[in-house]
């Protein structure tokens, strides 16, 4: 066996990572996210430099409202940020999600998915920032009004897409976030997947977080800078770069799409399957997603089937299951 090789035990700086990674804010039961570009680079460079951004800290009581910020490549590049600074970033995020035919064949954006179609995200209508606002009950309205005018000097609005309270059950009518991975906030995860045997939820935070080791014991991209660029010396050192400042380091990416589901599309083909049975139409589709509708595993900890919504011991964990005793996929599809 391979000597486990451990991450740096320095400690991961929570106030400077953003809170959704940590939090979810699943508890903020109104949201919406405002698209943006830059009318103003001077004035929105002001106004970013001293909006609060919610971090990853817990706080006591939880707050009311919470904003979060994201920045495309070419928000950045809108906002005067130096083409070899922004070179530096992962090739995708450089480019763009609608920067290519080549792109758009890899992601299935083709036929009625063509970025041509696209409401937002091609041409003028692709954001430069995107904001992410959360609120609990009834909070959200007049904040959002706050932050919308404290943000109109510097930018134009393009779009605001609203988040309706699922109750945690998604559209096909399925319980929704239970498999959450859980970041190595500790740092104590092996770094390396051929030193990590035994099951576990526990991800590095290079899995996430640029600046950390992933699972391959790698750096993800990101603009490492001579010190002299950071000559107030602002930004974290580079773990894997001595001597070179870190820009990247406690950020991450995020992908951004709004999609459709089409419900009654999803169970109408399901229904076609099982030949109108309504008991199998509903093993069908729970198969296709690898839970019951209420959130089982369709493969228990022990390697059960579990069907119908039977719950398992009331201590078991609803991810703490493997295809061990399932090596084919026959009771739960390998892709589920």
């Amino acid at each position: 066996m391979s000597a486990q090789v451990r991450g740096p035990t320095l400690p991961v700086e929570l106030d400077d990572v953003q809170g959704l990674l940590n939090f979810g804010y699943k508890h903020h039961v109104e949201a919406c996210f405002l698209l943006l570009r830059v009318r103003d680079r001077d004035a929105a460079r002001t106004w970013l430099g001293s909006v609060r951004v919610s971090s990853a800290v817990v706080v006591d009581p939880v707050p009311s409202t919470v904003l979060q910020i994201a920045l495309s490549g070419e928000g950045l590049r809108a906002l005067g940020v130096a083409p070899d600074i922004i070179s530096g970033f992962s090739p995708e995020f450089v480019a763009g999600m609608s920067s290519g035919d080549s792109r758009a064949r890899r992601l299935g954006d083709v036929g009625a998915n063509d970025p041509t179609g696209w409401k937002w995200g091609t041409g003028n209508s692709a954001p430069h920032v995107l904001l992410l606002l959360y609120a609990k009950e009834g909070q959200l309205a007049a904040w959002q009004q706050m932050v919308e005018g404290q943000l109109s000097a510097g930018f134009e609005c393009i779009g605001r897409l609203p988040a309706s309270p699922t109750q945690g059950i998604e559209p096909f009518g399925f319980l929704d976030g239970i498999s959450q991975p859980e970041p190595d906030w500790h740092r104590q995860r092996p770094m390396r997947d051929e030193c990590q045997l035994a099951y576990t939820n526990l991800s590095c935070l290079g899995e996430f977080l640029l600046g950390y080791p992933n699972e391959y014991g790698a750096y993800t991209e990101r603009p490492l800078l001579d010190l002299a660029r950071d000559p107030g010396a602002m930004l974290p050192g580079a773990e894997d770069a001595p001597g070179k400042a870190d820009l990247g380091r406690n950020g991450s990416y995020l992908v951004m799409r709004q999609l459709r589901q089409d419900v009654s599309g999803f169970w109408k083909f399901v229904d076609g399957c099982a030949g109108g049975d309504p008991v199998l139409r509903k093993r069908l589709a729970e198969a296709m997603v690898g839970r019951t509708q209420e959130g089982e595993s369709l493969v228990g900890r022990t390697g059960e089937v579990i069907r119908g919504g039977a719950r398992g011991a009331p201590d078991s964990d609803p991810n703490a299951f493997t295809y061990r005793s399932d090596p084919r996929g026959e009771r739960c599809p390998l892709a589920a």
